[in-house]
């Protein structure tokens, strides 16, 4: 079925509107049919600019949860490493001192071997 263009025929009713009487009988329908018609004009511009504009936001959604779930991943590892460095580097800083190591140090030493390696 072929897509009626609704601009043309607002047009067509227009012209057919100014070759009428403003006595003529008809002419408070057609101009009723006219109003009608504009009416459903704008709101059908309506309706697809608010599609463009929800599918637009629902593409930048997804764009943005996809950055996210890349994102965090690498951000969360990154802040475990650092606190696994931070409690080496504090062991490690007891071995030089010629500090005994305590059981916890050994075990925070022996956890992160087993981790990285």
């Amino acid at each position: 079925m072929a897509e009626i263009d609704i601009s043309e025929v607002t047009a067509r009713k227009i012209e057919e509107l100014n070759e009428m009487s403003v006595s003529d009988d008809n002419f408070k329908d057609a101009a009723n049919a006219v109003s009608n018609l504009m009416e459903t004009q704008a709101k059908i511009e309506n309706q697809k600019e608010e599609l463009k504009v929800k599918k637009r936001d629902s593409i930048w959604g997804k764009i943005g949860l996809v950055a996210t779930g890349i994102i965090v991943p690498f951000v969360l590892n990154a802040l475990n490493n650092s606190r696994d460095d931070s409690r080496l580097d504090k062991v490690l800083e007891y071995e030089k001192t010629g500090v005994v190591m305590s059981t916890g140090g050994k075990n925070v030493v022996n956890s992160m071997f087993r981790r990285k390696h």
